[in-house]
């Protein structure tokens, strides 16, 4: 992260600001505030904007868990791709990819989290072929205040 955060500040020839926190109304959860910076941040919207805003940004992690089988010949590499909820596959985006071994020879079960850009979207999970391996959709959060429960 705060690499990244270095990195594109470097690319981009301008302050860069990073939260480790969800970002948005604070009755889900979210806050204003930025976790790191090195002078003092304007907010990323107006203070009216900050008070009526209904959302957050919703940037956040899946884990994938599951089990190796044993029965693959070479490593087996996965790309996670966002359909940023449209049916049309124009607009899809790769947005992370794993790799799991062929064998288990160590560990059988495995449990990868990759960072998406929205954990509200749907996303599919190809192979190495893309072939379509699974699909992955939200599900409802049952405690909206504290995200993730």
């Amino acid at each position: 992260g705060e690499t990244f955060v270095t990195a594109l500040e470097q690319a981009v020839g301008a302050d860069v600001r990073a939260s480790r926190s969800l970002v948005g109304a604070a009755k889900l959860g979210g806050s204003w505030e930025m976790s790191e910076h090195a002078n003092k941040p304007r907010p990323p919207l107006t203070q009216d904007g900050m008070v009526y805003y209904g959302g957050v940004f919703t940037a956040g992690d899946l884990t994938l868990t599951g089990l190796i089988d044993g029965s693959g010949k070479s490593i087996n590499t996965f790309y996670l791709v966002d359909t940023n909820n449209t049916p049309e596959a124009s607009d899809d985006l790769i947005v992370g990819s794993f790799v799991l071994p062929a064998t288990p020879d160590v560990a059988s079960h495995f449990s990868i989290t990759v960072t998406v850009p929205d954990i509200t979207h749907t996303y599919l999970v190809y192979d190495s072929g893309f072939r379509l391996y699974g699909t992955l959709t939200a599900v409802a959060d049952i405690d909206p205040v504290m995200a993730g429960d």
